[in-house]
């Protein structure tokens, strides 16, 4: 037989009680990457606002030094199927677009003018199949 202690049941309730927002717990808190990109981005952005002369206490100056930033954070932290951020997919996006930083290796003794351009041309079959488990194909 259990041997039971006296609790206080309404202080253990009080204090374990979730709250939400946007019905998402806040007990948490902010989650720390969010809290670190938007640390970075606005060590970014308000200096470069600040040198195009933008006063943050102009009417329009904390719309102009925030909503840039939050929307950077809102849209970039975003997760897709795979639990990628977003902001990982721009990379990447951006990193296809730029010149590749790999050097060409050419062997010396071969002149250039030796070399041919010839086009290739791949054919790829694949079967993909998906079953459950615990099932047989």
């Amino acid at each position: 037989m259990p041997l039971t202690l006296p609790t206080d049941t309404e202080h253990a309730n009080y204090a374990t009680r979730q709250y939400e927002l946007f019905n998402k717990p806040i007990a948490k808190g902010i989650d720390r990457t969010k809290m670190t990109i938007f640390a970075v981005s606005a060590g970014i952005w308000f200096p470069l606002v600040a040198l195009l002369g933008v006063s943050p206490f102009w009417r329009l100056g904390p719309s102009i030094y925030l909503i840039p930033v939050a929307a950077f954070v809102i849209l970039g932290t975003r997760t897709d199927n795979s639990g990628r951020m977003a902001m990982v997919e721009w990379y990447d996006r951006i990193r296809y677009r730029l010149p590749g930083r790999r050097r060409i290796v050419t062997d010396p003794l071969v002149s250039a003018d030796a070399h041919s351009r010839v086009a290739i041309e791949l054919v790829l079959a694949a079967e993909i199949a998906h079953t459950l488990p615990g099932q047989q194909e």
